[in-house]
């Protein structure tokens, strides 16, 4: 597993495959479509990781999920459904929010 994950460790899968692991079964797979970021200060890096879905399939609730990667290995990331911005209520794509402390020298 991943120790700590930056903005920095996403940048380079964006447009790879993940899986979204809701149990040992089962895996729904999606793309990692973008990155946003937002600083609110030099301490703190704030970002959102974009997953879009690949296949059709029923939004799995707020909740931290195994997700693999072939470059990263595996995380438990928080993720959430959200259809905000799509012109389509019916479709969603899932969004992680990190705020991930740095320290003071901003490093």
């Amino acid at each position: 597993m991943v120790a700590t994950l930056r903005k920095a460790t996403f940048a380079p899968l964006v447009n790879q495959r993940f899986l979204i692991r809701p149990n040992e079964a089962s895996a729904i797979p999606v793309i990692l479509s973008s990155i946003t970021t937002q600083q609110v200060n030099d301490q703190y890096e704030s970002f959102t990781l974009n997953f879009d879905l690949i296949e059709d399939s029923a939004a799995l609730p707020d909740d931290s999920y195994l997700m693999e990667n072939e470059q990263l290995g595996q995380a438990v990331i928080f993720i959430s459904p959200t259809h905000a911005g799509t012109p389509d209520p019916r479709k969603y794509y899932y969004e992680a929010v990190f705020n991930v402390y740095i320290g003071a020298d901003g490093k």
